[in-house]
C-alpha cells in the first residue's frame, strides 16, 4: 500500500522536518541528459518513473526521521518506545518499499539484507544530527531510467553529506559506543518496478575521501 499522505505528513511533524528539509535530504533527482536522449523511452513515461522512485526515498526518509527522533528524545533504542501497532505499520510500509532481494554494500565493505537494512531504520541508530542542509543534504542526483517500451529499472547516482553518529559494537572488544559517520559519500541505488510498485532493490555507499591525493593514469585520451 503506499504511504498515505496524510501519514506523511503526521511522521514529519512528529520528527520536526519541514518540506523544506525534505527536499534538501533528497535532491532534484534529475535524469542524465544522454539516458533521455538513448534510452528510446518516451519523456512521460521517464518523467513518472522519476517521480515515483524520489517518492520511494522520500518515504523511506520520512519513516527514519520518525525513528530519529524517537530515539533521539528517549535515548533508546527506537523500537522499544514504538508501540507493536505503529511498529507493525511501518514495518509492512518499508517491506513495501525495499525488495525482498535488497542489498546495502554500506561504506566499510559489509553487505546488509533487506532485514538488518529495516532494523536499523526502526532502531533509529544510524543518526543524523539534522535532516536538511547542513545534516543529511543531497548534494548531487542524478538518474538513469531503463526498459523497452516502459521503464523497469532506475538507477540513481548521487552524493550526500552527513552530518552525525552510528551505534556500533566493536569486534575486538565488544564494546558500543557512538562512532562518528560525519562526511560526504557517494551513492548508487538500484530500483526495480515489481507488481505495478516501484521499490529499492540494491544499494552501494563510498566515502568520499576528505582529500584527493592521486588520480589514475590512462583515464582522457
Amino acid at each position: 500500500m503506499p504511504m498515505p499522505e496524510e501519514l506523511r505528513s503526521e511522521y514529519m511533524h512528529r520528527a520536526g522536518v519541514t518540506p523544506a528539509q525534505l527536499e534538501d535530504s533528497l535532491g532534484h533527482f534529475a535524469v542524465a541528459e544522454v539516458n533521455a536522449r538513448t534510452t528510446g523511452l518516451e519523456p512521460a513515461d521517464i518523467e513518472a518513473a522519476r517521480v515515483s522512485v524520489r517518492q520511494v526515498q522520500a518515504d523511506t526518509v520520512i519513516i527514519s526521521a520518525k525513528y530519529n527522533e524517537m530515539a533521539r528524545t528517549s535515548r533508546r533504542d527506537a523500537r522499544e518506545v514504538a508501540t507493536a501497532e505503529e511498529l507493525a505499520t511501518d514495518r509492512q510500509l518499508l517491506d513495501e518499499l525495499i525488495a525482498d532481494e535488497y542489498r546495502l554494500t554500506n561504506p566499510f565493505g559489509k553487505h546488509e539484507g533487506k532485514g538488518e537494512t529495516i532494523n536499523k531504520v526502526l532502531s533509529g541508530t544510524i543518526r543524523p544530527e539534522a535532516f536538511g542542509r547542513g545534516g543529511f543534504e543531497a548534494l548531487e542526483t542524478q538518474l538513469q531510467v531503463h526498459g523497452v517500451g516502459k521503464p523497469v529499472t532506475v538507477v540513481l547516482h548521487g552524493r550526500f553529506y552527513m552530518r552525525g553518529s552510528g551505534l556500533v559494537r566493536y569486534a575486538r572488544s565488544g564494546k558500543r559506543g557512538w562512532r562518528s559517520l560525519t562526511g560526504q559519500y557517494r551513492t548508487t541505488h538500484a530500483f526495480i518496478l515489481r507488481d505495478g510498485r516501484w521499490m529499492i532493490s540494491a544499494s552501494q555507499m563510498t566515502r568520499v575521501p576528505e582529500e584527493t591525493t592521486f588520480a589514475f593514469e590512462g583515464e582522457k585520451e
